[in-house]
């Protein structure tokens, strides 16, 4: 039997559903962090790394016991290949101890905006009230260098892959009751 989270606010789901949750939660603030201060874009950068590895860990955990999941999921990971340098940073930062942006392994310029007036999202206040975040990011850094893939660019497509990767199990696996 698989163990469900659940609360009184949401349907049964997996442990690992709840991972991509939070794991698109760190998306969203990473992507926020750009337009604030470089070391916030590292700290955030590493949280989604290290929560989106979780995703895959869970899944496994999860249904390895499941009728067909071994084949199944054998046959995802070739997919994965391309983001072997997502792992690599998470083995950094979990095994090592450190973060790849931080040691200059990865180089973030940022450029404050000022005076500018394109919008780059939008801000919550602690009242609910929505406004415009005005400004320009001209540069990010990047995660591949062999590849050239910019920051945000590479964590949206993996996290695209890691939806469609989680979607297809529950399609696969539904075994939750």
């Amino acid at each position: 039997m698989v163990t469900l989270f659940q609360t009184t606010n949401q349907k049964n789901m997996y442990k690992f559903e709840r991972r991509l949750k939070l794991t698109r939660k760190a998306f969203e603030d990473l992507k926020d962090a750009q337009n604030v201060h470089p070391d916030l874009v590292a700290d955030e950068l590493e949280i989604f790394i290290m929560l989106a590895r979780t995703v895959t860990f869970v899944l496994q955990k999860e249904l390895n016991k499941s009728e067909g999941f071994e084949s199944w999921y054998s046959s995802k990971r070739d997919g994965m290949k391309d983001y072997q340098y997502l792992i690599d940073i998470r083995n950094k930062i979990e095994k090592e101890g450190e973060s790849p942006i931080k040691s200059g392994e990865i180089i973030i310029q940022f450029h404050p905006y000022t005076k500018a007036t394109e919008k780059i999202g939008t801000y919550t206040h602690p009242d609910g009230r929505k406004e415009d975040a005005l400004g320009k990011i001209t540069h990010t850094g990047y995660l591949d260098m062999e590849k050239k893939k910019e920051i945000i660019a590479s964590c949206s497509e993996y996290l695209n892959h890691l939806n469609i990767l989680i979607a297809e199990a529950i399609e696969k696996f539904p075994e939750i009751e």
